[in-house]
């Protein structure tokens, strides 16, 4: 009889890692919550002299300004740190659901009655 307890409990806890997970997922997509901020990454940058320099001869090469303006914002910081926490946010909240079935399936496993048929 306390496997059918501790199934029923397995099976009430995976569900409810599952469920929790989705809402959580939901709200990261509705833009109602932000996912956790596990990277902070800077923005991805281009230095044109740097582009430029390998095609020029190194006469025109030493004559170009040495600026630091020169560099090229490809992606800005907050949209690449959004995208990247995002993702990994979604694959964490993954690993949960998978963690979730593995133990409901327990439970479910500790309720199925076990039937042995013998031929004599």
């Amino acid at each position: 009889m306390s496997e059918k307890i501790i199934g029923y409990l397995l099976l009430g806890a995976g569900i409810l890692i599952i469920l929790l997970s989705g809402l959580n997922a939901y709200t990261i997509l509705t833009k109602s919550s932000q996912p956790v901020n596990l990277l902070n990454l800077p923005a991805l940058s281009l230095d044109l002299n740097q582009l430029l320099a390998g095609a020029l001869p190194a006469e025109v090469r030493n004559q170009l300004p040495k600026s630091p303006a020169s560099t090229t914002e490809l992606f800005p910081a907050s949209g690449l740190n959004f995208i990247v926490n995002l993702s990994l946010h979604l694959l964490l909240l993954g690993f949960f659901v998978s963690a979730g079935y593995k133990i409901a399936q327990l439970g479910v496993q500790l309720l199925r009655p076990i039937n042995v048929q013998l031929k004599s």
